[in-house]
């Protein structure tokens, strides 16, 4: 199942199979928005797939449009969790919050931008109960959640913190100088992390224990750099930021996590690398010839290349959750649960119409036989963590 947003704003429920269902349209506001008409924007799912979180676009009288996070559950229940005030700006096209659910699916991290701070990190309780906390301030701001839940890393400028919700809102500083990545990455077990930092006159791919102690390096790194955990725990996707309009990555590797060693992957400069939820496979989006297309490509545990689907050009939601993939990959899902198909939204030439001549399509990819196909006109589209039933029993293999 996936979340989508139509054309004109509306939310939309895609099964794998049957006809798209209208969750919500801008024409028909559920009672808790105190505005119309609006549009929806950016739907994501709690962690144990119970409900959508998804933002409003109001229509608003001063600088910029205000709004709302509404949850909405798959029985048709709507709540408030969160408004903003007259004049909201926005973080990007369409998105006046980014959205952390819990991996508990209890509590929610939001951000939102802030007159005169930048951003803040908000804390929401994800069933509405309780008012919004603010929990970090200032620009750029990235968060992680511990996979147990009780802590947030915190990536404020370049200090990096630890706020465990158990002493909240106190947070424990480890660094003020940690500039040369976005997002921190947990361990499966919640009792290290790692990031890339200086280490002597280089920079190097570290581990930090809760208490902010470094347990040492996995592998060299370049003074600015990306990196994903493997959902197993098993390897760190790692490459290096080339200064390149939109940002590229180039030298993917996959290290070790145990510092075993790392090999390179298979594969050219890209834009973005998503693990699947096994860790079986990582999807990478590559860099085409033609100017403002992207492809993905998907690579095995060893680097080799599995699959590389047809072009396509991202829209200007999905190549946001491109540019901060690694804040979006903890949060908005573009791998099936499953782990056999893979998310593109855009425009494509699939069965020989141009894509110039389309709107914005959702596709989906199959790693299985490699096919494509269009599910419904829209803008952007997050799958559901909870796996449909297979009709071939399949999996992520």
């Amino acid at each position: 199942m996936l979340a989508a947003i139509g054309p004109v704003g509306e939310l939309l429920l895609l099964p794998e199979r049957g006809a798209p269902e209208i969750l919500a349209h801008p024409e028909q506001p559920p009672a808790v928005a105190a505005r119309g008409p609006f549009a929806y924007a950016w739907p994501t799912w709690t962690a144990d797939g119970a409900a959508l979180l998804v933002s409003t676009l109001e229509v608003g009288e001063s600088s910029g449009p205000p709004a709302q996070l509404l949850r909405m559950e798959r029985g048709g229940a709507v709540t408030a969790l969160f408004r903003s005030s007259e004049g909201n700006a926005l973080l990007g096209p369409g998105m006046p919050y980014y959205v952390n659910p819990s991996p508990d699916a209890r509590h929610v991290a939001l951000l939102a931008p802030t007159p005169m701070v930048g951003l803040t990190l908000l804390f929401l309780d994800a069933a509405g109960r309780g008012p919004a906390q603010p929990i970090a301030r200032g620009a750029p701001l990235f968060s992680a959640w511990s996979p147990q839940s009780d802590a947030l890393l915190l990536h404020t400028g370049g200090e990096l913190s630890l706020l465990e919700l158990a002493t909240a809102p106190a947070t424990q500083t480890f660094a003020r100088n940690h500039t040369g990545y976005r997002v921190p990455a947990w361990a499966i077990d919640g009792k290290t992390f790692v990031v890339c930092a200086p280490d002597g006159p280089r920079f190097s791919l570290q581990r930090f224990d809760r208490s902010g102690k470094q347990l040492g390096a996995l592998a060299e790194s370049a003074s600015t750099a990306a990196f994903a955990w493997s959902p197993d725990g098993g390897l760190i996707a790692l490459a290096r930021l080339l200064a390149t309009q939109p940002p590229r990555y180039t030298a993917l590797r996959l290290v070790d996590a145990d510092g075993g060693g790392e090999r390179r992957a298979r594969c050219g400069d890209c834009l973005a690398f998503f693990w699947s939820p096994s860790g079986e496979r990582l999807a990478v989006l590559l860099t085409t010839p033609r100017d403002g297309f992207a492809a993905w490509l998907v690579l095995d545990r060893d680097g080799r290349p599995l699959r590389r689907f047809p072009p396509f050009e991202p829209s200007p939601e999905f190549s946001m959750a491109i540019a901060f993939f690694d804040q979006y990959a903890l949060s908005h899902r573009l791998w099936s649960a499953d782990g056999t198909r893979l998310l593109a939204c855009g425009r494509m030439q699939l069965n020989g119409t141009p894509p110039e001549l389309l709107g914005p399509t959702i596709y989906v990819h199959d790693v299985r036989d490699g096919s494509t196909r269009s599910l419904a006109p829209g803008i952007c589209a997050f799958w559901s963590p909870q796996a449909e039933a297979a009709g071939d029993g399949q999996g992520e293999r």
